[in-house]
């Protein structure tokens, strides 16, 4: 996935699929229910390609419209995103009720803040490692300290 922002414009693009995999012409769909203006872009396949956001600064985090990169660079993020695409493709297609599909993404939602929560404890350590050589040792001790509760945590 990857997202390219018109600062200008305060318009978003969010590339579901590479820009290069584009299969014909792209069937446009405004969300009428969304707040603001939020069009989906489905190519000639029927599979979901992009979302355009405008009025992007007031609606998506300012650290995605600052980084416009890639946001799925890990295999395994790339995988849960698969499953979230798919239920979402199932809903828009038909092919399950919304029902089963809701009920997927929220599966995956707690399997993701799960691991979101074991991950916080190690927010900022290896940023404050860099920054204060005065507390470097005391820095690795709490990420080693951190790793081992996570690792018990893990095995349980």
């Amino acid at each position: 996935m990857h997202v390219s922002y018109d600062r200008e414009a305060d318009a978003a693009y969010i590339y579901i699929r590479d820009p290069g995999d584009r299969k014909g012409t792209v069937e446009s769909i405004p969300l009428d229910d969304a707040p603001g203006i939020v069009v989906v872009d489905f190519d000639t396949d029927g599979c979901l390609f992009g979302i355009e956001v405008v009025d992007a600064s007031k609606f998506l985090p300012t650290q995605l419209l600052v980084e416009q990169r890639s946001l799925t660079d890990d295999a395994d993020i790339n995988a849960v995103w698969a499953r979230v695409m798919d239920a979402l493709q199932a809903i828009t297609r038909q092919t399950r009720t919304p029902v089963e599909a809701a009920r997927e993404l929220e599966r995956l939602y707690v399997k993701v803040s799960r691991i979101q929560s074991a991950l916080r404890p190690f927010v900022g350590l290896a940023a404050g490692w860099d920054y204060d050589p005065n507390r470097r040792e005391e820095t690795e001790r709490t990420i080693v300290n951190a790793a081992e509760s996570l690792r018990r945590e893990l095995e349980m």
